[in-house]
């Protein structure tokens, strides 16, 4: 499994290496570094430590004129990039959390670990699903494209909290 914490899954150097991996990024898919992309990169990587919400990076950056629409579709195009992984809370808000270099060649397809509580991401070495799906698929005829797994529960801090409080 790799690390529980997403920022320990960054690129070398902490916040300005994973800033400095997105902008290269960016810049090796054609796209200008703007301002505002700048500023988006900097403040994604100082976030990478817990999941965000576009609304929460908005409200961070339109203070310095970074409008809605650039803070959402940067966000888009990092995900794209496969920097960025979209997470789906169990509040049904949708979060990001920075995804750890190195993955899997398919930047949709990284199975994992949420906790509940405190959003803590742990990302699978392998798919504890893909022989089940193969044969399942194979008796209906179906030809699978893509999946996610994502397994809900609490993360062994959050779990001995809440035990703790239990008793």
């Amino acid at each position: 499994m790799q690390g529980g914490n997403p920022g320990k899954n960054a690129p070398s150097a902490g916040v300005a290496g994973l800033e400095q991996h997105i902008l290269d990024l960016l810049e090796e898919a054609g796209h200008r570094l703007t301002g505002p992309r700048v500023q988006l990169a900097k403040a994604v990587s100082a976030m990478a430590h817990r999941p965000f919400s576009g609304e929460d990076l908005y409200e961070d950056l339109r203070r310095r004129g970074v409008g809605r629409a650039t803070v959402f579709r940067t966000l888009k195009l990092l995900q794209d990039l496969g920097v960025l992984s979209r997470l789906h809370m169990e509040d049904g808000c949708q979060r990001y959390i920075v995804a750890p270099p190195g993955g899997p060649a398919d930047a949709d397809h990284r199975d994992r670990l949420i906790c509940r509580r405190c959003g803590r991401v742990a990302y699978l070495d392998q798919c504890p699903m893909e022989e089940s799906m193969a044969r399942v698929a194979e008796q209906l005829g179906y030809h699978i494209e893509s999946h996610h797994l994502d397994i809900v529960g609490l993360c062994a801090d959050c779990h001995g909290a809440e035990t703790a409080g239990a008793g």
